[in-house]
C-alpha cells in the first residue's frame, strides 16, 4: 500500500509539474516578467530566474521591455542567497549589457549602480578599494544620470565611503556633501538618508549639536508607510531624545520625544527608560533652580 501511494504521489507532482511548466510556457512576457518578480521577492529563485530567463527569449531586443528582463534576470543571479547558487560574473555581463545597448533607459542606470554596489559590497573580513568605488559611484552612476533617483542613492554610498574612515578631513568631506545635498535635492527620496550619514560625520567631529539637528531632520524628512510591518519611530524618537539629552543639553526637545515615544509605543521596550528620563531631567531642573534660589 505504501509503495502504491508513493506511485501515486510522484504521478500527481509530476502532473503538477507539467501543468506548471505548460502554463508557464504559454505565458506572455508580461506575465513571466509580474511572475519573476513575485518569486524573487518571495525567495523562490529558481523559478524566478526560469521566469524571466523565457521573459529574456521571447522579446526581441529592440522591445523596450528586453533590458527589463534582463535586468530582472541580472538581479536573480546578483542577489539570490550566497549559498553557492549566486553568479556575479554573470550578473556583471548581464548588467553592462543593459548599460552598452540602451544607454539612455530608466534601468540602464540602475544597472549602473548595482555593478558600482558588486564593487563596494565585498566579503566580510574584506576590505573595498575605496578608490574604485568611488570612481564607479562618481563616473558610472552620478555623473552619467544627473537627478535620477539611482545618482541620488549613488551619492549616498559615494559619501558614505568617506565616513567609514573614520578620520575627520573625510567626515568633514563627507558632511559637507550631504549637506549641498540637502539644499539642491530637497525633494529626494533619499533625504532622510543624506541627513543620517549627516549624523554619523558629525559624531565623528564631536559636532554635538550639528549632530541633534540632522537626526531631527532626518526623522522630519523619513517617508513614511504605516502598512509596511518593518514602520516603527520608536528607535529615532529615542535616538533623538536622547541625543538632545545627553549632547546637546536640550532638555525641552528631550522632553518632547521621550513623551512622544512612551505615547505613541506604550508597549516598547525603552518606555521605562524614558519614563526614567523625564524623572531625571525633571528632579535635575527642580535642583538647579533651588540652587539659583538659593544663591539669591
Amino acid at each position: 500500500m505504501t509503495e502504491r501511494i508513493a506511485i501515486i504521489l510522484a504521478a500527481v507532482m509530476l502532473a503538477l509539474g507539467i501543468g506548471c511548466s505548460r502554463k508557464m510556457a504559454d505565458a506572455s512576457p508580461d506575465e513571466l516578467l509580474e511572475a519573476g518578480w513575485s518569486q524573487f521577492s518571495l525567495g523562490e529563485f529558481r523559478p524566478a530566474a526560469e521566469s524571466f530567463s523565457s521573459a529574456v527569449a521571447q522579446i526581441a531586443k529592440t522591445d523596450a521591455r528586453y533590458p527589463l528582463a534582463v535586468y530582472g534576470l541580472a538581479t536573480v543571479w546578483n542577489l539570490r542567497t550566497p549559498m553557492g547558487d549566486q553568479d556575479k560574473p554573470l550578473a556583471r555581463k548581464l548588467y553592462r549589457e543593459i548599460v552598452e545597448t540602451s544607454p539612455k533607459s530608466d534601468v540602464a542606470a540602475w544597472s549602473a549602480l548595482a555593478l558600482a554596489r558588486m564593487k563596494h559590497l565585498v566579503p566580510v573580513g574584506s576590505e573595498p578599494d575605496y578608490d574604485e568605488v568611488r570612481a564607479a559611484y562618481l563616473d558610472e552612476v552620478i555623473q552619467r544620470f544627473p537627478k535620477h533617483a539611482a545618482a541620488d542613492e549613488a551619492t549616498i554610498y559615494y559619501l558614505s565611503t568617506f565616513v567609514a574612515t573614520q578620520k575627520p578631513e573625510d567626515a568633514r568631506r563627507a558632511l559637507d556633501g550631504a549637506r549641498k545635498f540637502i539644499a539642491e535635492r530637497p525633494d529626494s527620496g533619499f533625504l532622510s538618508a543624506a541627513h543620517m550619514l549627516a549624523v554619523l560625520s558629525c559624531e565623528v567631529l564631536d559636532d554635538r549639536d550639528g549632530r541633534l539637528e540632522h537626526i531631527m531632520k532626518a526623522l522630519e524628512t523619513m517617508e513614511r508607510d504605516p502598512r509596511n510591518p518593518f514602520y516603527d519611530l520608536a528607535y529615532r524618537y529615542w535616538l533623538v531624545a536622547t541625543t538632545a539629552e545627553f549632547e546637546a543639553g536640550d532638555f525641552e526637545t528631550a522632553r518632547r520625544f521621550y513623551q512622544k515615544m512612551i505615547d505613541e509605543y506604550p508597549q516598547d521596550i525603552r518606555r521605562f527608560g524614558a519614563q526614567q528620563a523625564l524623572e531625571r531631567m525633571g528632579a535635575l531642573e527642580a535642583e538647579l533652580r533651588q540652587q539659583v534660589k538659593g544663591e539669591g
